[in-house]
């Protein structure tokens, strides 16, 4: 999204969040990816138990999503449930549910009760380790709920396997770029 539209790159590159993303992965940022997380009203299904993390292969494995609300959301339109903690509990057993995007942490892991309900205004941020299990409920209202994330990951980071995914949009945000790193 940023590399078609300057509305988004100029947020990916906002002085507020990369500063506060600094103080989480140090000088020197890439942009792994960006993306909008769109729930239709009533259509808007739910996003199982995942980690950020299991669609990365990358090292050292501590990207963070930065995930922007652009509506209000609510428990009713899915906003983000995490499980406080979890991230320590290192990268989980994923599997695809029906195509390579659409993962799930493998039955057993945790369930609702497990959670804290985020909800947030149109203009919050939240910023969550890639390791963080997290869920979204379906969109049960007549209202859109949509955001945008960015997930950022330090200069020296490298993918583990020869060929990064896809949809990894790798764009130099701060500080140096290295030879051979993402």
């Amino acid at each position: 999204m940023v590399r078609e539209d300057d509305v988004f790159a100029d947020l990916v590159t906002d002085d507020a969040i990369v500063d506060a993303v600094r103080e989480l992965q140090g000088t020197n940022l890439k942009l792994l990816r960006s993306a909008a997380m769109l729930k239709p009203p009533r259509v808007g299904s739910e996003k199982k138990f995942h980690q950020d993390a299991a669609y990365y292969p990358s090292h050292p494995m501590d990207h963070v999503t930065v995930w922007m609300a652009l509506d209000q959301s609510t428990t009713e339109n899915g906003c983000m449930r995490v499980v406080p903690g979890a991230h320590t509990d290192g990268l989980l057993d994923h599997e695809a549910v029906e195509y390579e995007t659409d993962i799930t942490l493998e039955e057993g892991g945790y369930g609702l009760e497990d959670t804290v309900d985020l909800p947030m205004e149109p203009g919050d941020v939240l910023f969550q380790h890639c390791l963080l299990p997290h869920y979204t409920a379906p969109n049960e209202t007549d209202d859109w709920r949509r955001a945008f994330i960015a997930s950022y990951m330090r200069g020296r980071s490298r993918f583990t396997d020869e060929d990064p995914p896809a949809w990894v949009d790798s764009e130099h945000v701060a500080g140096e770029s290295f030879p051979g790193c993402v």
